[in-house]
């Protein structure tokens, strides 16, 4: 299953993967929050608040699920995961990479991963058809999601992780006889976050890996090969080339303005949560990893441009994983520290 190789189209007929490039071509930056789309009053009986919804003993643990909405329509406001994300900053050539602002920084890292992507597939997919792509893939995965859960699907379009984590919440929702309802009523826009980039062998990552040192810089992440001699700028250098070739992989965040309703319903059809707004949802596709990196060129299709011969999967929404992780790094950290 393909998830990224349809163009799809508004409702209003318009193509859905454009808008986001400026007039030169040039990738945008994250997309700043939309004029909230008026909220309208809720249908009888609907609670407003989560304090007002039945006790837990009634509704088991299906308010929980993790999908954002808004806890208090009348604010307009949906609570964000990760306000600001905590960009890791250069830990190699501190004293050169220090002085200089946040912001190059960024888009230096930027430009190094978006480029890598588009060399790795093609200036003619990347970003127009991973974005056509990208529009279809969120309809289908909240369709999906929904009550009956098509759970083959999911498994197809997310990656095993995702799919653990939404794969437990699905069992909650049944267990209880609750439903859910996620529609994408339309997507007025569609913008690339963050390109992340990670080279290297992949067993360089792992957390009792010490045969190997991974630099970081802003979204770009680097598993080098630790040695005793101390090397100039050229060593460095041809340590940096042999990661590159060793491994791959791309994880692309694309922040898509919609208008969505979500609903919650108890066994009995009483509605527990309903959420009908305009707001931004990130989903964050993610490739396979290649070893060694010549294996996604080699897989790219010969007579196509826009084929690429292997999937992309939603690896987060919304955050949900990746809050997590960086709150389990922070107590990891402190517990550390305490020590």
């Amino acid at each position: 299953m393909y998830l990224l190789d349809t163009k799809s189209v508004s409702s209003s007929g318009e193509s859905l993967g454009d808008s986001w490039t400026t007039t030169k071509g040039e990738i945008e930056g994250p997309p700043q929050d939309p004029i909230p789309t008026p909220t309208p009053p809720p249908p009888p009986g609907v609670q407003s608040y989560l304090e007002t919804l039945p006790p837990p003993e009634k509704t088991g643990y299906s308010i929980t699920f993790p999908w954002v909405y808004n806890v208090s329509p009348e604010n307009g406001k949906h609570p964000q995961r990760i306000k600001q994300y905590p960009y890791k900053p250069p830990n190699f050539w501190t004293s050169l990479l220090s002085i200089m602002p946040f912001y190059l920084n960024y888009n230096i890292a930027r430009w190094i991963a978006v480029r890598t992507l588009k060399d790795s597939t093609s200036p003619a997919y990347f970003p127009d058809e991973f974005m056509s792509g990208a529009s279809l893939g969120l309809v289908q995965v909240c369709k999906a999601l929904s009550t009956p859960p098509d759970r083959e699907g999911l498994e197809q379009m997310f990656t095993t992780r995702l799919f653990e984590r939404f794969s437990a919440e699905l069992d909650i929702l049944e267990a209880e006889k609750s439903a859910v309802s996620i529609k994408i009523t339309k997507i007025h826009d569609s913008q690339i976050q963050d390109v992340w980039l990670t080279m290297g062998p992949r067993h360089a990552f792992t957390r009792k890996n010490g045969e190997f040192d991974v630099l970081h810089f802003m979204t770009l992440k680097i598993g080098v090969r630790r040695s005793s001699e101390e090397g100039n700028w050229n060593y460095f250098r041809n340590k940096l080339a042999k990661s590159v070739v060793e491994g791959i992989g791309f994880k692309v965040d694309v922040a898509f303005d919609v208008d969505v309703i979500y609903a919650l319903k108890s066994a009995k059809d009483e509605t527990l949560i309903f959420d009908q707004c305009r707001r931004i949802l990130v989903v964050r596709f993610e490739s396979p990893y290649f070893e060694p990196s010549e294996r996604i060129l080699e897989m790219r299709k010969e007579d196509s441009l826009v084929s690429l011969g292997w999937n992309w999967r939603v690896g987060d929404i919304d955050y949900l994983l990746e809050s997590e992780d960086l709150e389990k790094e922070e107590r990891e950290n402190q517990a550390s520290v305490a020590l």
